[in-house]
């Protein structure tokens, strides 16, 4: 009876925490629109036909990739096929694929460390605030954390069973996130190859030979699209996006690999940091690279509000009690995957976004309620090294809020006296001491909430790079710049403009020609037209050139062309070359274009910062060129917006 009693009292307790995960990733999810529009835009582009489904096409012409591998957006697009183009319909994998994680968490711990730990290490992930923001967003790593967490699964049944063929499973779906972040999906490798050969129930002669074919599994199933992509011939394929030579294998090894390593790939950022350490930009994470970048509270606050807890769990994993062998190597994986993943976070020297931290919430969720499930075992002494943990994980929170302590007084409060109360209760009671550590884990997730409740409550929130503020909450912001970035968007994004070039537009190819593919992105979005985005995502790739314009206007493929911002070909000087030369070409042989004929009137920023509504900010300089300004103007009028 008290066995059932506590499955049941377990299964209300799983049932409630995915009640809550499913509230913060779906509730009122539409208000991101499309989330990140370049995805959207691609997602679009690539459900047009299998040429652009296949080779992960950005544009409905199939002209440039997108710079990610396509299995996360493959993912979309069926949603998309399932359910119609629409901001929900592709925003809803990435929350499924997040209350997934919850679940599979859960199963995943109770298997190895009992039903208390589990539940604790799910609600944990459930109100991780960066997971929240992550899974509201059309990014990509709701898909990595998935497949990392799956694969975990197949590697703890192999060493469980002594099956190889589930290790074999597990490193084709490393395989399968190296095809949704590149590298990023590789890191844990090790982890799992280290684990398997020190503990699986086999000889070593079988383990090798096991981990040799898993590894040759895990290179062909990273591998085999990249190679199929670049064999087919060149000019049937799009031109791969932050590429010098149109290559998807340079785009994964070298621009999201040792460029990232040396820092020679990372852009120049317009907003300079005032003083070391501090962010230089609203939409880069920009804290040097090091360990301290871990510490950096707008950071920290994405997903590690349990640092002391977190470092009991590892202390278990390296000794701390003795375990079962089963206990310790589950260990070794959460904590592998949470120390070369930090590390591999700590010192990228590429364009680094707080959203990256996603990955990293599932092992922190469970080696912190592993190190609270430690703090409550009943074992004689322990009373003050009990209170010592909840009292710096109590101070470590404190430190993470601080300034919006001043809006939100309530919540030091709160965690103070509430870890206090179970201090009080953990030192008085050696017999509850579970109780105290009980209450003092409740106060503690206060603040977490607070923060993942900022991505669902606040209307702006930037879903190009999703993060967690609790300031947002209070409408304030660490910086004018970053609250002005949390609605931002591109001007692009116009309705007026995108009637325009549907009247206008006859027979080209492509309705516009753009600087970048962020500019491009709404108008693929709401019109379904293709756009020429000449300098791929930010501007800088070099395979697009002023003569190349000319002749595709000559030849009837583009007639529009956007120009006159000097960050929309890149930030440098480079940057600002390009933009002269297209500009001189379109002043040259085109006609700029009336602004109340394509663009509607701009809204003063005071007032839209008291509306809420999406700032439109890059390209809000910009004029519309008509390159064949000899042509009549099309009779399109009938033609409506799809």
């Amino acid at each position: 009876m008290t066995r059932a009693r506590s499955s049941y009292g377990a299964g209300a307790g799983l049932a409630a925490i995915l009640a809550l995960g499913v509230g913060l990733r779906l509730w009122n999810i539409g208000l991101g629109e499309f989330g990140s529009e370049y995805y959207s835009a691609a997602v679009r582009s690539m459900c047009e036909s299998a040429h652009n489904f296949f080779f992960d096409s950005f544009d409905p012409a199939g002209f440039t990739t997108v710079d990610k591998p396509p299995l996360a957006l493959w993912i979309q697009c069926l949603s998309v096929t399932l359910l119609g183009f629409s901001g929900p319909a592709i925003l809803l994998p990435q929350a499924l694929e997040g209350i997934a994680a919850i679940a599979l968490v859960y199963g995943l711990v109770a298997r190895s460390f009992g039903q208390k730990a589990a539940l604790l290490a799910s609600l944990i992930l459930a109100v991780n605030p960066v997971s929240v923001a992550a899974d509201r967003s059309s990014n990509l790593e709701s898909c990595l954390v998935l497949l990392l967490l799956l694969a975990v699964w197949a590697v703890l049944a192999s060493l469980r069973d002594g099956r190889g063929r589930y290790f074999i499973v597990a490193m084709a779906l490393v395989g399968a996130a190296f095809n949704t972040k590149f590298l990023a999906g590789w890191v844990i490798a090790p982890v799992f190859l280290g684990v398997y050969l020190a503990a699986a129930p086999e000889p070593m002669a079988r383990r090798l030979g096991v981990a040799a074919l898993a590894l040759a599994v895990l290179l062909f199933t990273s591998l085999a699209w990249i190679a199929a992509f670049d064999h087919y011939h060149a000019p049937d394929r799009p031109h791969v996006a932050k590429t010098r030579r149109d290559s998807m294998f340079e785009l994964a090894f070298a621009t999201y690999g040792t460029e990232v390593v040396s820092g020679e790939g990372s852009p120049v950022n317009p907003v300079q940091s005032a003083e070391p350490g501090r962010r230089r930009s609203p939409f880069f994470d920009d804290v040097d690279p090091g360990l301290p970048r871990l510490l950096d509270r707008h950071l920290a606050g994405q997903v590690d509000w349990f640092a002391p807890l977190v470092l009991v769990g590892i202390g278990v994993a390296l000794g701390f009690g003795r375990r079962p062998k089963s206990e310790r190597v589950a260990l070794a994986v959460w904590v592998g995957w949470a120390v070369l993943y930090g590390l591999a976070f700590a010192y990228d020297r590429g364009t680094f976004h707080g959203y990256y931290l996603a990955a990293i919430g599932p092992p922190l969720a469970v080696l912190a309620a592993v190190g609270t499930v430690e703090l409550g075992r009943k074992l004689p002494g322990r009373g003050v090294w009990v209170a010592a943990v909840l009292a710096a994980t109590a101070a470590w929170q404190i430190y993470i809020e601080g300034e919006a302590g001043r809006h939100f007084a309530w919540i030091p409060i709160a965690v103070v006296l509430g870890t206090g109360l179970g201090i009080i209760v953990a030192l008085v009671q050696s017999r509850i001491q579970a109780g105290g550590v009980a209450i003092a884990c409740a106060s503690l997730l206060i603040a977490p909430m607070a923060w993942a409740l900022s991505s669902v409550l606040v209307l702006r929130v930037n879903t190009l790079v999703p993060s967690a503020d609790i300031l947002r909450l209070a409408h304030v912001a660490r910086d004018p710049i970053e609250f002005a970035s949390s609605g931002y968007g591109v001007a692009t994004d116009d309705q007026r403009l995108f009637a325009f070039l549907l009247e206008h537009a006859t027979t080209e190819e492509f309705v516009l020609a753009t600087p970048n593919a962020r500019l491009a992105a709404p108008v693929i979005i709401h019109t379904g037209r293709a756009v020429l985005a000449i300098g791929g995502f930010s501007g800088q790739d070099g395979y697009f050139t002023p003569d190349d314009l000319i002749e595709w206007v000559k030849a009837g493929r583009v007639r529009y062309v956007l120009l006159g911002d000097d960050l929309a070909f890149g930030s440098g000087t480079q940057g600002q070359a390009r933009e002269r030369e297209f500009l001189e070409v379109a002043l040259r042989i085109g006609q700029r274009v009336d602004t109340p004929l394509w663009r509607t009137p701009r809204t003063p920023l005071a007032e839209l910062l008291r509306s809420g509504a999406p700032l439109r900010l890059q390209g809000a300089r910009m004029q519309l060129y008509d390159l064949r300004p000899d042509l009549p103007p099309a009779s399109g009028a009938d033609r409506a917006l799809p």
